[in-house]
């Protein structure tokens, strides 16, 4: 029963991190909706 429980929440940790992946963000919106420029350009922001 111990080791059913252990594979069963291991699984489902698992199966929680995989959709943990983030979308890449689009600056210019964010700049448009705060009304400022960037400070810097390239790829720091």
């Amino acid at each position: 029963m111990r080791l059913t429980l252990a594979a069963f929440a291991s699984l489902c940790a698992l199966l929680a991190a995989l959709p943990a992946r983030s979308a890449e963000v689009d600056w210019s919106k964010v700049d448009a909706a705060i009304g400022a420029s960037p400070a810097v350009s390239g790829q720091v922001h």
